[in-house]
């Protein structure tokens, strides 16, 4: 069975950079971009993150899974429903073990459709057109 996010797997992540549809993690070894997508009719946006100090400071990734934020919910006239990912991604700090990084993302659509998220590995480091580097321990799409 292919591990979720695989290309992330192993890495150590220097530096994070958000777009509303794409994660530029800067590794040692290139670049690792996370992107999402929305089904038929709908779309997906990166929301926020947490614990990004733990992802540049610690070691190589551990793993990487999804985890559940909470049940969708509605705008005020009922037509478009936010489902909430996560993506959980676990690290090695050198005293107190296993730490978290959390990045959120959102879809919008009717109710019944979903997204995803997905990675791909490129070599070189190079600068990806609207993505903003997040500074300090969070990021969130108002910060871009």
């Amino acid at each position: 069975m292919r591990k979720y996010l695989e290309d992330l797997w192993g890495q150590k992540v220097t530096d994070v950079s958000f777009s509303d549809e794409l994660c530029v993690l800067d590794t040692e070894l290139g670049q690792v971009v996370l992107t999402v997508e929305g089904d038929c009719c709908s779309y997906s946006y990166f929301y926020d993150a947490v614990g990004l100090d733990h992802l540049r400071n610690n070691g190589a990734v551990l793993r990487v899974e999804t985890i559940d934020l909470g049940d969708a919910f509605a705008d005020e006239r009922g037509d478009t429903w936010t489902s909430i990912y996560g993506i959980k991604i676990v690290t090695e700090h050198p005293v107190f073990g296993e730490v978290n990084t959390v990045i959120s993302f959102r879809n919008g659509s009717n109710g019944y459709y979903g997204g995803e998220c997905n990675s791909r590995f490129e070599g070189d480091h190079k600068l990806h057109a609207g993505t903003t580097k997040a500074l300090g321990d969070h990021w969130a799409k108002d910060d871009a």
